[in-house]
């Protein structure tokens, strides 16, 4: 498989790019990599605490339960 056809290539891009620099939480590039990952953090929340704070505080925008309707506005914007 080559990069661009692979998951890889979106790990690149600068919305991810912050995360994987800063090893924020566990990447996983196969599908089993992927359920170890999301069961050990079912198992375990406090893993990679200080990652998912960093994403928090310097990744996402906003906390409030509204970007839905954020996104529904910038669409029909967009549209005119």
């Amino acid at each position: 498989m080559t990069y661009f056809d692979s998951l890889r290539q979106f790990y690149d891009e600068d919305h991810y790019r912050v995360i994987m620099e800063n090893h924020c939480t566990k990447v996983s590039y196969r599908m089993e990599d992927t359920i170890e990952a999301i069961n050990a953090y079912l198992a375990d929340p406090s893993l990679d605490v200080e990652g998912r704070a960093y994403i928090r505080e310097h990744v996402l925008y906003k906390l409030d339960g509204n970007s839905g309707a954020r996104i529904a506005e910038a669409v029909l914007r967009s549209l005119g």
